[in-house]
Protein backbone atom coordinates (compact mmCIF):
# COMPACT_ATOMS: atom_id res chain seq x y z
CA UNK A 1 0.00 0.00 0.00
CA UNK A 2 1.29 3.42 -1.04
CA UNK A 3 0.85 6.37 1.43
CA UNK A 4 1.56 10.61 1.57
CA UNK A 5 2.90 11.76 4.78
CA UNK A 6 2.76 15.95 4.64
CA UNK A 7 4.59 17.14 7.05
CA UNK A 8 6.70 20.10 7.88
CA UNK A 9 9.51 19.18 10.82
CA UNK A 10 12.09 17.04 9.37
CA UNK A 11 12.63 14.79 12.47
CA UNK A 12 8.95 13.92 12.84
CA UNK A 13 8.55 13.60 8.58
CA UNK A 14 11.91 10.79 8.84
CA UNK A 15 10.28 9.06 12.02
CA UNK A 16 6.93 8.90 10.32
CA UNK A 17 8.44 7.69 7.02
CA UNK A 18 10.97 4.75 9.14
CA UNK A 19 7.69 3.68 11.19
CA UNK A 20 5.56 3.31 7.63
CA UNK A 21 8.04 1.51 6.09
CA UNK A 22 9.05 -0.67 8.45
CA UNK A 23 5.43 -1.56 8.36
CA UNK A 24 5.84 -2.11 4.83
CA UNK A 25 3.90 0.76 3.17
CA UNK A 26 5.68 2.44 0.13
CA UNK A 27 5.36 6.08 1.66
CA UNK A 28 5.40 9.16 -0.63
CA UNK A 29 6.38 12.58 1.47
CA UNK A 30 5.64 16.15 1.32
CA UNK A 31 6.80 19.21 3.36
CA UNK A 32 4.13 21.41 2.47
CA UNK A 33 0.91 21.53 1.74
CA UNK A 34 1.19 22.56 -1.93
CA UNK A 35 3.91 19.53 -2.86
CA UNK A 36 1.51 17.04 -1.46
CA UNK A 37 -1.28 18.55 -2.96
CA UNK A 38 1.05 18.14 -6.13
CA UNK A 39 1.88 14.74 -5.64
CA UNK A 40 -2.10 13.95 -5.53
CA UNK A 41 -2.72 15.74 -8.90
CA UNK A 42 0.03 13.89 -10.44
CA UNK A 43 0.00 10.13 -8.25
CA UNK A 44 0.37 7.11 -9.80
Amino acid sequence: MKVLVIEDEPEMLGLIKQFLEDENYIVEEANNFVSGLDKIVFYD
